[in-house]
């Protein structure tokens, strides 16, 4: 389910602000065939800098650990785990369809993009009793004049570089491996067991994860407003995704051919 942690997942301006992914047409057919949303390992993501902690919270910790004891190799640890089960779902926030998100994350021919709202999408995992969903906005910051609140160590997943700004980026992230989370830091069962005395009540459920991630069960009649096909598609792959759709239980109605290039 979706859970709320207002002091690192901030919500877009309102409920119901547009989000869009976009995939290719295959991607798209997992997706219905799952009933699910595919969520990719943080260390598998393109940015080398994904869940890193900044430059300037490393010297900090430096200096600190020269005054005093601090036990920073345990974080260190569990930050390079939480890396490696950490898994990620991502949207782009925009009122409009955006041209760069076609060009970059799908295909002007073949690709597909799902309209949802943020509200649609945390509404989605009400039903999903299995997975703690966390969702909001990406804070984007200088990595190397910048730092954050690394004791909640989740902020390391909602925080990137600025040179990405452009793609006003909503996250959803969820692991198989929380026992508790609080609102002030993460428990692992394995990782941190030791450290904080706490057995976990969850059951590890790491067999669900591959290399590349996991998929994670959604409903997608809560979750899909639209689903706009690629804006230099032809009818007849129009005809293909109404048609694909409704196999899967999904009204076509809800399927319509991208305008960004019509006049």
């Amino acid at each position: 389910m979706h859970k709320e942690h207002s002091k690192v997942f901030l919500p877009p301006d309102n409920d119901n602000a547009k989000i869009w992914q976009f995939m290719d047409f295959p991607e798209f057919v997992s997706v219905l065939d799952q009933h699910s949303l595919f969520f990719s390992k943080a260390v598998n993501l393109f940015d080398p800098y994904e869940g890193q902690i900044p430059q300037r919270n490393k010297l900090a910790k430096i200096q600190y650990n020269n005054r005093s004891h601090n036990p920073s190799a345990l974080r260190e640890k569990t930050h390079e785990t939480l890396r490696n089960v950490i898994v990620i779902n991502s949207w782009h926030i925009n009122e409009l369809e955006s041209a760069a998100m076609w060009n970059l994350y799908s295909q002007l021919k073949t690709g597909i993009s799902i309209l949802s709202t943020y509200d649609r999408l945390c509404r989605s995992f009400d039903n999903n009793f299995d997975d703690d969903t966390f969702i909001g906005k990406v804070k984007y910051i200088d990595y190397n004049r910048d730092s954050i609140n690394d004791f909640d160590m989740l902020e390391l997943f909602v925080t990137k570089r600025k040179h990405f700004e452009y793609e006003e980026e909503l996250r959803v992230i969820t692991t198989t491996t929380f026992s508790r989370y609080d609102n002030r830091r993460l428990i692992l069962g394995d990782a941190t067991k030791e450290l904080y005395k706490i057995e976990p009540f969850k059951q590890n459920r790491t067999n669900l994860l591959t290399d590349a991630g996991r998929y994670v069960p959604v409903d997608l009649e809560a979750l899909l407003d639209k689903i706009f096909v690629a804006p230099l598609s032809e009818d007849w792959y129009v005809n293909l995704v109404k048609s694909v759709v409704s196999k899967y239980g999904i009204s076509q109605d809800k399927v319509v051919k991208s305008n960004l290039y019509s006049a």
